[in-house]
């Protein structure tokens, strides 16, 4: 397994949970991990098996707008071919917590809240 620091600097239309829209964001670092799997040695397919590459480059984002950052994860493997999947934390969400949820959580106390 191979790891690789970068600072990168590069800048992305990505989906911005505070600006609820998809907005500019600037690299700000990455880490590539990658590695080779032999699979089908213990099933018996081959004496050999089978190599499969993989990648993960993590890479978190800031928002240009608010600032905000997003962290995304973006998966390969050479079964897949040139296809990618990516992974968002926090995941993209589409709404913002309504004003009433907030209020009512405002003066909320869990230690002083009632056993049922």
């Amino acid at each position: 397994m191979n790891d690789k620091i970068n600072s990168s600097k590069s800048i992305e239309w990505i989906h911005c949970n505070n600006c609820l829209i998809k907005t500019k964001h600037v690299g700000i670092i990455q880490k590539e991990v990658t590695g080779i799997n032999i699979v089908g040695r213990s099933e018996g397919y081959s004496k050999d098996g089978i190599s499969v590459n993989w990648s993960k480059i993590h890479t978190l984002f800031e928002c240009c707008g608010c600032e905000t950052v997003t962290l995304r994860t973006r998966h390969w493997s050479s079964n897949w071919g040139e296809e990618t999947m990516d992974e968002f934390f926090p995941p993209p969400i589409s709404r913002t917590i309504p004003a009433w949820h907030i209020t009512q959580l405002s003066g909320f106390n869990p230690m002083k809240a009632k056993k049922l």
